[in-house]
């Protein structure tokens, strides 16, 4: 019977109908002196146990925290930040820049005015990264402590501390609405060049965007009524069209020879006529393209 039984046990019986009690299983056939392989030594320690990624630690989260060369700087890192507009901090992997800034942040009381966003340049990073920051900080993922990438949002409105890609900032900056409620950005250039010279725009004393910023800040201090975003909303979409007609009107008024009112002409020689409907719009239209 021992040798109508293959040694691999893996492999298909020969008999497809045997008959009853001619076929073991593995216990018994231990019984028989056949057994598996040996078990390597590594895989006898690790049986039973837990699965884990890396070095085990007996430490708690909150020693852990502490053991990192960033803790020592915790009180400088959060002056900077109030002294500074745009701070960068540089650090060997693993000394806790991404994991441990923003959660000194939030026990600074800088998420009482919105969010904090740290960006990854890849979805697996961001992901994980949040699940890690979740369990120091003592939250489920998707609370205080979030991820969000393309095609899926793990956030809530009660979110402080927000990991996303280099797009989803992206995305979120060229929107109003995203970018008032986002307090600090901490950004990780790495290879997306490109994407950081765009980001690097934003802040240009030249840019609109800060003055909109500015507009938005009169404007909650003079304590209008109605919602800001519903009534000054703009799609990013829109900018791109309004480039275009911009160039368009230039070269009509370039072509018609009619005087423009640009940015180096004085003000008070500037006028500026609203056209009551679309009507008035064809009628000047054609007049202008009989005159060419």
């Amino acid at each position: 019977m021992l040798d109508s039984i293959p040694k691999n046990l893996n492999h298909t019986w020969k008999d497809p109908m045997p008959e009853t009690g001619e076929r073991h299983l593995a216990q018994e056939l231990r019984g028989i002196r056949l057994s598996g392989y040996d078990m390597p030594e590594w895989k006898k320690d690790a049986y039973g146990k837990t699965l884990t990624f890396g070095q085990r630690s007996k430490l708690s989260i909150q020693e852990q925290r502490q053991s990192l060369p960033i803790y020592k700087l915790k009180k400088e890192l959060v002056q900077a930040v109030h002294d500074n507009q745009v701070l960068v901090v540089i650090g060997e992997t693993g000394s806790g820049k991404t994991t441990q800034v923003t959660q000194y942040l939030v026990e600074a009381g800088y998420t009482t005015k919105g969010k904090i966003g740290c960006t990854q340049p890849r979805r697996v990073a961001a992901t994980s990264v949040a699940k890690g920051v979740a369990e120091e900080f003592g939250c489920r993922l998707r609370e205080e402590v979030g991820y969000a990438i393309r095609f899926e949002d793990c956030t809530e409105p009660d979110t402080v501390v927000k990991y996303v890609t280099d797009g989803m900032i992206l995305r979120e900056i060229l929107t109003i609405i995203a970018m008032i409620q986002t307090g600090n950005i901490f950004y990780r250039p790495h290879e997306k060049q490109a994407q950081a010279d765009q980001k690097a725009k934003f802040f240009q004393p030249e840019g609109d965007h800060l003055t909109l910023l500015a507009v938005y800040e009169a404007w909650k201090a003079n304590n209008f009524s109605g919602p800001w975003c519903f009534e000054n909303f703009v799609q990013s979409r829109s900018l791109r069209r309004a480039q275009d007609v911009r160039k368009q009107l230039l070269s009509i008024i370039d072509r018609c020879q009619m005087p423009g009112v640009f940015k180096e002409s004085p003000i008070k020689d500037s006028l500026m006529e609203f056209l009551g409907c679309q009507g008035t719009v064809t009628l000047l239209g054609s007049s202008a393209c009989a005159n060419v």
